[in-house]
């Protein structure tokens, strides 16, 4: 399967395309006689060497363009996920030695009654040890082609590309039948991502582990099994089939507005779990899976995936011995949210049981109880009425916490306090003596990614800030073709706006900021293209299909993001979310803000379809209008009504399918009419006859078709045309 990545379409490693070279090289030198030649690298000029390791470069970037474009990406844009730790390996290893090798046996004093024999039978019955063809293609199609692969190399593109989900299944169903899972894939190799703090602390570095594809692949089709049988607090939104970020942040943010603007009090305290993926105890892991109703032959798969894990820490191309989990499970394992939601399921329960929510929680209104506690895998927040009601909740969960080995830290957990209507900044003092210091006024706390403080709060400078910087090192990348920094833009640029868009109001997002996005996207688009400042906006908006660019337009995406987000959160059927945020009216006030006419709106959500599939149509009946705007053009729309004949040559011209990149950029510039022309305003400086046979107006259709001096290259394309 490893060596399937190098019969795949493409660039070859720049590694293996110079051993092959050396390897032929050798060759010829043993068949003929030469004279000895120095390979001494020292020898060559500085110059020489420095031109090697740009090509070198260039190529290793443009291989992992097409095969690990994540990692491409990352070393292009110098994000913080790119930054190298530069501590010492032997400190590394000491330190999560330390943390993944002790054992932690903490249990809870009980795990509920045990399941009755005649049901556990029945389980064992129901459950399948056969995985089909069909599952495997299923699974494997949402599994994303450009993430990195594990330590074994096999790409998932390679999986896709090979055809290969008949003898994975059959290979997947032999594991689920003699409980087995090949040494190999308990491996993982693990990389270190800087948090924030001192980078020579290996605490302040994440460990993200990465395995093997197949494992990957086969834990998406256990996962999908999990989900039968058990079923996590309504109130852990983390890992589950629901925009869980999306569901917390609007309950927060509605009580935090329900407290202000009816003049109440509410403290809402964020804990910080230390360690939480790594510190969950192996006991506790296996108690909790064997009092969940799941068949025996499942529960044993589920150890098989938990125990006896190992990792190497992969550090500045050095390679760590092995480090055994006897605590703790993969952070970056598809199934470990899942596994910690069962096992801190009883902690959310406890904590949002309707006799302590009653007591202690933040009322909304008659008809539902409380709310006292929000989760998301292992960021929990507490929501209480006051100051008193949130200590005590925060007491319970340490003390459950605690129960099972994991501790609270106090001093990374953070705290938004109001008190009648008004934010609040007086220290609160806790159960165990010690202060939480609340958010001041213009302060923020981030929680799933959002910014808080006494709402949500969008910080249109930052986010602008970061992304004109990402799209200048984009641009003046000198490794990308135009057409990649194109995909780039769209693929990993833009989804860094999409986030902030989603999780803030429409009303919060200012216009002028919309404007400035719209603006810096044109305008690096047209850099990389070389395009005319004349060049028509409708063009770049317009659908590929039609020989447009399909850009981004910022002014669209916020609406769009924003309905599409309602309507995800208005299926969810979460009561919270319908009382504390009104989401018909947001979805209105979208569409108007759009100018989307409502027979077409209603014709689009009245069949049901995903999220998406509305998104795309909406965006796409917006693009087909900027293509009627383009073909009324007196100068740059001629012509331009004829492009939506041929919308399959039009999306292989877009993807530069058999074009250089000038050949690329000529082609935009004759599409929207701005090529360097005498016909054009602004071209010439005399006449606007041909500068060549000067017989008539030098314009695109002239230069290609009519003109004397181009008559033999037309030829020659007829004939090899022919």
């Amino acid at each position: 399967m490893k060596d399937a990545n190098k019969t795949l379409p493409g660039p070859k490693h720049p590694a293996v395309k110079f051993y092959d070279m050396r390897k032929k090289k050798a060759l010829f030198q043993q068949n003929s006689k030469t004279f000895k030649q120095s390979s001494n690298p020292q020898r060559s000029s500085k110059r020489a060497r420095q031109r090697r390791n740009e090509k070198y470069n260039y190529e290793l970037l443009q291989y992992e363009f097409y095969n690990k474009r994540k990692s491409c990406v990352k070393k292009i844009m110098q994000t913080s996920e790119n930054i190298r730790c530069n501590i010492n390996m032997a400190i590394l290893e000491d330190s999560f030695i330390s943390r993944w090798s002790s054992e932690n046996t903490c249990v809870r004093g009980e795990y509920g009654m045990a399941i009755p024999l005649t049901e556990q039978n029945d389980l064992d019955n129901s459950f399948q040890s056969l995985i089909t063809n069909e599952e495997v293609e299923i699974h494997l199609k949402r599994m994303d082609s450009q993430s990195s692969p594990g330590h074994d190399g096999i790409t998932i593109r390679a999986l896709k590309s090979t055809q290969s989900s008949f003898c994975l299944a059959w290979l997947f169903s032999i594991f689920n039948k003699w409980f087995f899972l090949p040494q190999t894939l308990k491996e993982a190799r693990t990389t270190l991502i800087f948090k924030k703090g001192d980078k020579n602390d290996p605490l302040n570095w994440r460990p993200i582990s990465v395995c093997s594809t197949l494992r990957r692949l086969y834990e998406r089709i256990i996962l999908s099994r999990m989900r039968r049988y058990t079923k996590v607090s309504e109130f852990q939104t983390g890992s589950q089939n629901i925009p869980g970020t999306f569901v917390n942040s609007s309950i927060i943010n509605g009580c935090l507005n329900m407290a202000k603007h009816e003049e109440k009090d509410l403290t809402v305290i964020f804990l910080d779990i230390a360690k939480a993926f790594d510190s969950i105890g192996h006991t506790h892991i296996f108690h909790t899976i064997n009092s969940l109703p799941y068949p025996q032959p499942l529960r044993d798969i589920i150890f098989n995936l938990t125990f006896g894990n190992f990792t190497r820490i992969k550090n500045n191309n050095e390679m760590s011995k092995p480090i055994h989990f006897r605590q703790g499970i993969f952070q970056g394992s598809v199934v470990s949210p899942e596994i910690f939601n069962l096992c801190v399921d009883f902690i959310l329960r406890s904590l949002t049981e309707q006799e302590v929510s009653n007591k202690f929680g933040f009322p909304i209104d008659d008809v539902l109880a409380p709310i006292s506690a929000l989760g998301f895998v292992d960021d929990t927040s507490i929501i209480g009425k006051n100051n008193e009601a949130a200590n005590e909740l925060m007491s319970m969960a340490i003390e459950l916490f605690g129960e099972i080995g994991l501790n609270v830290n106090i001093d990374k957990t953070q705290a938004i306090c109001i008190k009648k209507g008004v934010l609040c900044e007086d220290p609160i003092r806790l159960s165990s003596s010690s202060i939480l210091y609340p958010v001041k006024r213009k302060e923020r706390i981030k929680y799933l990614g959002i910014n808080f403080n006494n709402e949500i709060v969008f910080d249109a400078d930052e986010i602008l800030r970061k992304t004109e910087k990402s799209i200048q090192i984009l641009v003046s990348s000198p490794n990308l073709h135009p057409h990649q920094k194109i995909i780039v833009l769209n693929q990993f640029i833009w989804p860094t706006l999409i986030y902030p868009l989603q999780s803030a109001p429409l009303m919060r997002i200012p216009n002028t900021f919309l404007d400035n996005v719209d603006k810096l996207l044109r305008s690096s688009l047209r850099e990389v293209l070389c395009l005319p400042q004349d060049s028509p906006n409708a063009m770049l908006y317009s659908p590929c299909s039609t020989k447009g660019l399909n850009l981004i337009n910022a002014n669209w995406e916020a609406c769009i993001q924003t309905h599409g987000i309602c309507l995800k959160l208005f299926l969810s059927q979460n009561k919270y979310v319908h009382r504390l945020r009104q989401l018909k009216e947001e979805m209105n006030e979208a569409i108007v803000k759009l100018k989307i006419p409502e027979d077409f709106y209603n014709l689009t959500i009245a069949t049901p379809k995903p999220v998406s599939t509305v998104n795309q149509e909406l965006r796409q009946f917006l693009r087909n209008k900027k293509f009627m705007e383009w073909s009324e053009m007196p100068v740059h729309g001629k012509g331009v009504e004829t492009f939506s004949q041929s919308p399959k040559i039009n999306r292989i011209l877009y993807k530069k399918t058999g074009l250089s990149s000038s050949e690329y950029i000529s082609y935009f510039k004759m599409v929207s009419n701005t090529a360097p022309v005498r016909a054009l305003h602004g071209r010439s400086q005399g006449q606007n006859h041909c500068r060549r046979c000067n017989e008539k107006i030098e314009s695109v259709a002239h230069v290609l078709g009519f003109c004397s001096y181009g008559m033999l290259l037309r030829n020659d394309r007829h004939h090899k045309i022919r």
